[in-house]
């Protein structure tokens, strides 16, 4: 049987280009993006289900089109994508305004494990197997809004003993860098990777990496 060919499209600095056909572009907001363009010159027919799906990417990889990764480029995608059929404000009251009750307690209990390192440069959250959130990563961007965080960071565990490390940042570290050094990566303000330890052993692990990157103003 003759080997599956492999395409590789994405959009995430640290992607190693594998892959028989690569199409990457660290400029565009979301794979959406890369896709609608594609679409849009090999002249496909895109339907509203589609053009949905790929809006849902663009909103969730701009932070509802407020992450420095959205370009003008980026809004004429998304306004294509309505005009073809993808209901922007259902699709964003889904996405976002559409919580379990669950998720509501014990998103209470995981702000409560917030800490502050580094003078105030560094917030950290703790999910435990016991708080059932459907989408924990919602919750970092709440450590990223308090006011002189440079870097918010979500430990996840997961069923496989493995943590689960989201990273966000403001305007000067580069998360994918440092999440590339632990074996995982994303973009420049929002990254992550999985290791294998206690909530509290990665967290020692990590911090020295985050401390090291804000320079002098964290000492």
């Amino acid at each position: 049987m003759p080997r599956a060919r492999v395409a590789n499209l994405d959009h995430h600095i640290s992607n190693s280009k594998f892959g028989d056909l690569k199409l990457v572009d660290t400029d565009a907001a979301a794979s959406g993006e890369l896709l609608f363009n594609l679409f849009t010159a090999l002249k496909l027919n895109i339907t509203d289900t589609m053009a949905t799906n790929m809006l849902a990417g663009l909103l969730t990889d701009t932070g509802r089109f407020r992450h420095s990764n959205t370009s003008p480029s980026t809004l004429r995608v998304a306004a294509n994508l309505v005009e073809l059929g993808a209901p922007l404000s259902s699709l964003t009251e889904h996405l976002y305004f559409t919580i379990p009750a669950h998720d509501i307690k014990s998103t209470a209990q995981i702000l409560s494990t917030l800490e502050l390192h580094a003078d105030g440069q560094i917030s950290t959250m703790f999910v435990t197997n016991d708080y059932v959130v459907e989408d924990p990563d919602n919750l970092v961007d709440l450590g990223r809004a308090i006011e002189g965080v440079e870097v918010a960071v979500l430990f996840s565990e997961m069923k496989d003993g493995l943590i689960r490390v989201s990273l966000r940042s403001k305007s000067r570290v580069n998360v994918s860098a440092i999440a590339e050094s632990f074996g995982g990566g994303g973009h420049e303000r929002a990254a992550g990777f999985r290791m294998y330890g206690t909530l509290r052993s990665v967290q020692a692990r990590l911090l020295p990496s985050l401390i090291s990157a804000l320079g002098p103003s964290a000492n």
